[in-house]
């Protein structure tokens, strides 16, 4: 038996399963966040800010956000709390069509729009 993350997004119940590697921006939702490699062996971490980015038929438009943190880790939710948005911009899910979103060591959507923990 293979130990590599599902690839599914869903269960067969509409549920997100984490890690999954996104192929449209069906399953994005805001607060969702994955891990960025850097040069250095450390990471970033983005963050899905809003869907869709390109109007209400876009199926690979959303708002990427890039968050004030770094580790020597790929990020967990704990890590990402009160942390400030450094900058965000309209993209494509062809920038993070190669990166599993993470949280399996917690909540995976821990902010919501509204959140007080922004």
């Amino acid at each position: 038996m293979s130990s590599d993350p599902p690839k599914a997004a869903t269960s067969d119940r509409g549920v997100v399963r984490y890690p999954f590697t996104p192929k449209s921006n069906r399953y994005l939702r805001p607060g969702q966040f994955w891990a960025v490699p850097l040069s250095n062996g450390r990471y970033a971490a983005g963050r899905v800010m809003a869907v869709p980015a390109f109007g209400l038929t876009d199926r690979t438009g959303f708002v990427a956000g890039l968050m004030d943190w770094h580790g020597d880790a790929p990020p967990t939710a704990a890590d990402l709390v009160g942390r400030k948005l450094l900058e965000q911009a309209k993209t494509t899910i062809c920038t993070v069509a190669e990166r599993a979103f993470v949280g399996p060591d917690s909540d995976p959507v821990c902010w919501k729009p509204g959140d007080p923990r922004l």
